[in-house]
């Protein structure tokens, strides 16, 4: 499996992945009345796109996967902690 992120744009809403309800499937679930700084992302997977909404702990931690390719930020460069708020 072939997954690349790039970040689209800021975007105010829950992480998909560490905020969604119901029982934690990815690891850390985070509290939903924690602030988290969240993205709007494009996922390439196996050639087809979705779109998810990921805070930065995420995205930090995508990089640090074996099944994420790659992660970009939104001028296509590798991604980067700079300007970034994590909890975790």
């Amino acid at each position: 499996m072939n997954i690349t992120f790039k970040i689209d744009s800021a975007f105010d809403d829950y992480c998909q992945m560490c905020q969604q309800l119901g029982p934690p499937e990815f690891g850390v679930k985070t509290h939903r009345s924690l602030p988290t700084q969240t993205w709007k992302v494009e996922g390439t997977i196996d050639d087809e796109i979705k779109w998810f909404v990921l805070c930065s702990d995420c995205l930090r931690n995508a990089c640090k996967s074996d099944e994420v390719a790659e992660v970009l930020e939104q001028d296509g460069t590798p991604f980067t902690e700079n300007g970034k708020f994590f909890l975790r």
